[in-house]
C-alpha cells in the first residue's frame, strides 16, 4: 500500500529516454471503479496544456520518482475523454467527513491509502474525533 501525498510531487522518469518528464502534481480519482485512474503531470509548460499519466502506465512507484516505460505514456488532457470527466467530477476523498448512518461524526478522511500496482484504493485514514487516527479498509 502507498499513501497518495508520497506519489505528490514525485518526480515523473521514462526509462527509455532516461528523462524527467514533469512531476505528479493531483491524483484522478475514478468513484465508480474506487481508484486512481491518472495523474496530473506538471511539467511546467502549462500554456500547452494539461498533460495525463494512466496510471496502469506507472512502472515502479519509488521514494523518489515514478517511472513509465516512455515518454509517450504522458498524453494531453485533451485525449483522455474518460479522465476529462473524472476531472470536472472533482472527486475528492480527503477532507471527507466520515458519519454513521444517524449522522454522528467520527472523524475526517486524512490520507488515501492505494494499491501500488492497480491503483485501487484499499482504505482510508481517518482522524478520528478524539485525535486518533485509523484506517478504514475500503
Amino acid at each position: 500500500m502507498k499513501k497518495s501525498a508520497a506519489m505528490l510531487g514525485l518526480s515523473i522518469i521514462s526509462i527509455g529516454e532516461g528523462k524527467e518528464l514533469g512531476t505528479a502534481k493531483h491524483l484522478v480519482i475514478d468513484a465508480a471503479k474506487g481508484e486512481v485512474s491518472a495523474i496530473v503531470v506538471e511539467d511546467g509548460k502549462w500554456y500547452l496544456g494539461a498533460k495525463i499519466l494512466p496510471f496502469d502506465m506507472i512502472q515502479g512507484i519509488g521514494e523518489y520518482a515514478l517511472t513509465i516505460e516512455t515518454d509517450s505514456v504522458v498524453t494531453p488532457l485533451s485525449s483522455e475523454g474518460e479522465i476529462i470527466n473524472n476531472l470536472e467530477k472533482d472527486i475528492r476523498v480527503k477532507g471527507t467527513k466520515v458519519l454513521s448512518q444517524g449522522g454522528k461524526m467520527h472523524g475526517q478522511v486524512v490520507e488515501i491509502l492505494l494499491d501500488e500496482q492497480s491503483g485501487k484504493i484499499t482504505g482510508c485514514e481517518v482522524k478520528l474525533v478524539n485525535g486518533d487516527i485509523a484506517v478504514i479498509p475500503v
